[in-house]
């Protein structure tokens, strides 16, 4: 019988399992396996999927989703202030709740058929003047204990003019968020001590060195005040933790891969003495309880062990059956290829040249690191915008376990045979085994697709291919020292047990859906395809041990997650994936349209399944252009969404005065404002429809070259190029300082017809700048053709004085 089984289970596994104790100076400690009895899930998404929110409204929207295994009788509500019943069960939304000056806490509870019940509970602060427009943020969010570690402290505030900037405080709360002590004071002064790279921009920072001997939380949140007639008024941001977190040493994650690969091998030796391998496991297991740096173990199912050790990591211990040849039978059996393959579209970008070694991570420029001037928050009332799309057009095929997959059929192939026939402009990054690595993973929400190959169970669980090596604990320590990411360790067993093969094993990585949650920030309305044993199950036993895998990614803003609710067989993957994958990126259909249910009973009972969020919407990919007016903002603030960008790129609504011409959000690029130094662009590739001839951006340039440097070597420019991706690059428009010099009438000593903008401060001062300008260009003769559209701006001699483009109303028509 060839099953495609995840060949390890984790302590939450829902069978029963056999638990072992070692003799240990506290004998009656609870065990760290406790079933759980809800059955049921509610996730609040709207205003945000975070603890928190702020706002000045009077009333405000919540909305969210519930998982479960039953049907959903009704959703209740009830806040500081009053209660009620929301509209609809799965998908539920409850309009226009009253808010109380302070902290409203809304609880939200869903009941099913069978009277289970579970809740999810959001804090929204009303504050009277003050909208602050993040939470505290801390750099790092996580120190180990006993190690004094400075921490940059960073909160934005909207401005109002009446703010006392001298007022603006750090102070720890308690868990009813009364007072504790106040930490420090934040500040806007543009100095580098404090944190601040821009002054006046109304984000206040300061670095506070922070240290403590246990482990735990601390809650955070910023107070600030507003002087009015009346006399000095408060506003509180949301509530931030700071995790405080035991370093261990490196030397115990070797000896925890020592310990399991010496298991392992008693693991083989006892099947082949027993001729059964339950009966190796339990022994195996019992051998286990005698070593002194372990807490327990678990005996789940047939093939596996679960490790709990004193120190507090786990791993697992995996027996994988292969045949008389030694070719894996089961999923989990197979061997790493070598290599990996990117294939789609080539292109230099983020996705294709960054540095993976954990924890660097993609840079996202906030706000203050690139934009000075006033912000405003203006109502979003674009109605152009097309809500359905999925804002990004980057593919991450994860093949950790592929190559298991394609014991029976080759599913990676197939799934690269459909995504190649799209003609949207994708870009299709494809990881095979031992490159399907953590440090990978922790880029998931680059894509607008994510498809994972790899290796589950009951949704809590991915495994890895990535080997196991003092390097690689060292990269991943964080995680490790957390617990979000786990080692566990296979020998390769023949299913007969009369066959003898060569002793064999291996240790490598897995992650945990915190580590989605703790680890991973905002989708762009991404789709996640998880192709693992029982990567969509609503089995939600043991939920309050560790959360689900896709609710994990539904709370990051996921729009939908396709997964499975059994046990995966490749020829059932294959039967579903690929056809769904080509619906979406040949097809250019809605996830609704594109989405299949198929059930399955052979060997196992197993269904393809869709989990999607409140909004759930049918969200789809283009082939046309994204965010061309910069409205898409909600992967972070200043993200530009949409558009593949390098250096000082970003997302504004206002600079000085200047005001978006259309929607509320337009686009800058800056040869690099503040301690950004890194000159900008923007590009996106995609198709010219057979009807479309024209495409049209709109511009404004900026410049501190002005007047000083025009007729100097210093000529910072302005570039837009159109090409059919991978070919010759073909200059649109491309203008100097001294070009815009002479096409406004400006010489050193006039400044003809640009306007100098004394609104605007950049690092010298003396900004003048164009009007906006709007270029049409003939597009005509790439009809039918996939095209990249790249706009940037380039410094020339030095960083010292700076020029930026603001852009919007991009579009071909």
């Amino acid at each position: 019988m060839n099953r495609f089984i995840l060949l390890f289970v984790l302590a939450s596994a829902i069978s029963m399992g056999v638990i072992l104790n070692s003799c240990k100076k506290n004998p009656t400690e609870p065990e760290p396996i406790q079933q759980s009895s809800p059955s049921i899930s509610v996730i609040i998404q709207s205003p945000t999927t975070e603890e928190g929110y702020v706002t000045t409204n009077e009333k405000i929207s919540v909305a969210g989703i519930v998982i479960s295994a039953n049907p959903i009788k009704e959703v209740n509500w009830k806040s500081s202030s009053t209660k009620g019943t929301a509209t609809g069960t799965d998908n539920w939304t409850i309009a226009e709740i009253p808010m109380l000056e302070g902290d409203n806490i809304i609880i939200v509870t869903a009941t099913d058929n069978s009277s289970l019940s579970s809740s999810d509970t959001i804090m929204i602060t009303k504050n009277k003047y003050l909208n602050f427009l993040s939470k505290p943020q801390f750099t790092p969010s996580s120190i180990p204990v006993n190690e004094p570690t400075d921490v940059h402290v960073q909160v934005e505030i909207a401005p109002v003019s009446n703010l006392n900037v001298s007022a603006v405080k750090l102070v720890e709360v308690d868990k009813s968020n009364n007072i504790i002590a106040e930490t420090v004071t934040l500040y806007d002064d543009g100095v580098l001590s404090h944190g601040d790279d821009i002054q006046g921009d109304n984000v206040y920072n300061n670095i506070i060195s922070m240290s403590q001997s246990q482990t735990g939380s601390k809650r955070f949140r910023v107070v600030a005040q507003t002087d009015e007639a009346s006399g000095p008024v408060e506003g509180k941001s949301s509530v931030n933790s700071l995790d405080f977190f035991a370093r261990r040493d490196l030397a115990v994650y070797e000896e925890q891969k020592k310990l399991q690969t010496t298991a392992a091998e008693k693991l083989y030796n006892f099947a082949y003495d027993n001729k059964d391998i339950k009966t190796a496991l339990n022994k195996t297991a019992e051998w286990l309880t005698t070593q002194s740096n372990v807490k327990s173990v678990v005996v789940e199912g047939d093939r596996t062990i679960l490790v709990k050790y004193s120190s507090g990591q786990s791993g697992l211990i995996i027996a994988r059956e292969v045949d008389q040849n030694g070719k894996p039978l089961y999923i989990g059996s197979g061997s790493p290829p070598a290599s990996s393959s990117i294939s789609g579209l080539s292109r230099t970008s983020a996705l294709s040249s960054r540095d993976t070694i954990y924890p660097t991570r993609v840079p996202r420029l906030k706000p203050f690191e690139q934009t000075k001037g006033e912000f405003h928050i203006i109502p979003n009332n674009f109605a152009d915008a097309d809500t359905h799309l999925i804002l990004n057009k980057d593919v991450l095929l994860w093949g950790a376990c592929e190559d298991d997959f394609a014991q029976e059929v080759d599913v990676a192939a197939e799934i690269d045979k459909r995504l190649a026939k799209n003609k949207m402009g994708l870009y299709i990054k494809h990881l095979v085994a031992g490159d399907a690595t953590i440090s990978e993973a922790l880029h998931f929400d680059d894509y607008g697709m994510v498809i994972l190959m790899a290796h589950g169970a009951y949704g809590m669980y991915v495994e890895s291919k990535e080997e196991v090596t003092p390097q690689k604990s060292q990269l991943y320590r964080d995680l490790l020292d957390k617990g979000d990411v786990v080692i566990n360790t296979g020998v390769y067993i023949a299913s007969t047990l009369w066959t003898t093969i060569p002793l064999k094993t291996g240790s490598t990585y897995g992650f945990y859906p915190s580590f989605v949650q703790k680890w991973l920030k905002k989708f762009p309305k991404t789709i996640v395809v998880a192709l693992d044993c029982e990567s969509a199950t609503m089995n939600m036993a043991y939920a309050n041990m560790i959360p689900k895998q896709y609710t994990a990614f539904l709370e990051k803003g996921v729009s939908a997650y396709v997964g499975y609710t059994g046990y995966l067989t490749p020829t059932f993957a294959n039967e579903t994936a690929p056809d769904f994958i080509e619906n979406l990126v040949v097809g250019e259909k809605n996830i609704f349209d594109a989405f299949k249910s198929k059930k399955t009973n052979t060997p196992y009972p197993n269904e393809f399944y869709m989990h999607g969020s409140s909004t759930l919407e049918p969200v789809r990919f283009t082939s046309g252009m994204i965010n061309g007016q910069f409205e898409y903002s909600q992967h972070e603030p200043g993200e530009i969404v949409g558009w593949d960008h390098t250096g000082d790129a970003r997302v504004i609504r206002i600079i000085g005065s200047e005001k978006a011409p259309e929607g509320n959000n337009m686009g800058i690029i800056s040869t690099g404002f503040g301690s950004v130094t890194q000159s900008g662009s923007i590009s996106q590739d995609f198709r010219i429809k057979e009807n479309e001839s024209e495409l049209t951006i709109k511009w404004l340039f900026l410049s501190e070259e002005f007047l000083e440097f025009i007729n100097s070597k210093y000529q910072d420019s302005f570039k837009i190029t159109l090409n059919e991706v991978n070919a010759q690059e073909n200059v649109l428009l491309e203008k100097t300082i001294d070009q815009i010099a002479i096409d406004f009438g400006a010489t050193k000593e006039s400044p003809g017809n640009l306007k100098a903008r004394s609104d605007i401060k950049f690092d010298q001062g003396g900004v003048y700048g164009t009007p906006w300008m709007t270029s049409k260009f003939d597009v005509s003769a790439y009809r039918g053709k996939v095209v990249r559209l790249t706009i940037s701006v380039h410094d020339v001699g030095d960083s010292a004085y700076d020029t930026a483009i603001l852009l919007d109303g991009i579009s071909v028509k």
